[in-house]
């Protein structure tokens, strides 16, 4: 299969992955911000590589993008809103669950929590338009 006839290469909208939390993206993210660095040659796979998105279709992974501003899949747009809105109220549940036995990890929980709720925000308004 070469560039002209592999799906997704050609969509002008940019998608984000269905494993938003723990997709190729976030990974090779996680592994350059250990290391201090943006991510090498070799860490990322092909840019060509399939990958499933919010929106449940198959797209080159060169069209996605782990930035919520740069999501112009409405599907996608909603799909990373739910999924980070899910793990803020689970985190938040967490929190309140762990709050007398360890305020501490209570407190570092809620802090995950308001993470998530920003993330959340940040895919429901409206980024570029296709």
């Amino acid at each position: 299969m070469n560039a002209t006839t592999q799906p997704g290469l050609h969509d002008r909208r940019v998608h984000v992955e269905h494993d938003v939390l723990c997709g190729i993206g976030a990974m090779a993210g996680l592994i350059a911000a250990a290391r201090g660095s943006a991510p090498v040659f070799g860490e990322l796979p092909d840019p060509t590589t399939l990958v499933r998105t919010g929106c449940r279709q198959l797209r080159a992974l060169v069209a996605t993008s782990r930035l919520p501003e740069e999501i112009s899949c409405p599907s996608c747009r909603k799909h990373g809103w739910a999924i980070y809105q899910e793990r803020a109220l689970d985190l938040e549940a967490a929190g309140h669950a762990d709050r007398t036995s360890s305020p501490s990890r209570a407190e570092a929980t809620w802090d995950l929590a308001r993470a998530c709720c920003d993330m959340a925000r940040r895919y429901s308004t409206m980024g570029p338009r296709p």
